[in-house]
């Protein structure tokens, strides 16, 4: 009896161990990664936000430090390809940024002339520009249709069910990039997001 007690103790003990470490990633550690990565701020409190949802033009802020170029992006020759982007403090403010993101390939405008300024991002849209830097570019061109599946089968949704047409939060944010991050690079087995833009991702 005793021994038959040990041993439920221990299957318990193993399964709750299991549990804990499968467990759905976090907005707040997945925030606090992206923190000390220097891809993510927080307001002046400290407040990482990261239940308000997340702008496109906010997107490509976050992307431009994801590859480490927030400087570049910041000063990046403007152009008046967008025409929906205010030509005020805080539209000037991003204008470099989207158009630094334009030309490397990330991130179209919702038309020929607009960006879709100051409009939530979608699930599918934050998707395809991740789904870009893993090198996917053509096929997301291809068919923006296929891009929900595309990415759920290289671990971008991993641990989320979640909608394609669902509004992005910040917190949502940080875990799809974070398992975009541990992502292979397309045509790579063992070379990932992470290895190509010199990040040290911690385990978790």
């Amino acid at each position: 009896m005793k021994k038959l007690l040990c041993l439920v103790i221990a299957i318990i003990l193993v399964f709750n161990t299991v549990s804990v470490f499968g467990a759905p990633l976090s907005y707040e550690k997945a925030g606090e990664i992206l923190k000390n990565l220097g891809i993510l701020e927080g307001s002046e409190t400290g407040d990482l936000m990261l239940y308000d949802n997340l702008k496109r033009e906010e997107m490509v802020v976050l992307i431009s430090r994801l590859y480490g170029e927030e400087d570049m992006a910041s000063k990046y020759p403007v152009k008046d390809t967008f025409m929906d982007i205010k030509n005020d403090p805080i539209g000037n403010f991003y204008k470099p940024y989207i158009y630094w993101a334009a030309d490397k390939g990330l991130i179209k405008g919702t038309s020929s002339n607009t960006f879709g300024y100051e409009r939530n991002t979608t699930v599918q849209e934050l998707q395809t520009v991740l789904l870009r830097a893993l090198d996917y570019g053509s096929e997301v061109n291809e068919s923006y249709g296929a891009v929900p599946k595309l990415a759920e089968s290289k671990g971008i949704m991993n641990g989320l069910s979640i909608n394609k047409d669902d509004t992005v939060t910040r917190g949502l944010m940080a875990i799809m990039t974070l398992n975009a991050l541990k992502a292979n690079i397309k045509g790579h087995t063992n070379y990932t997001l992470a290895d190509k833009l010199k990040l040290s991702i911690p385990n978790y």
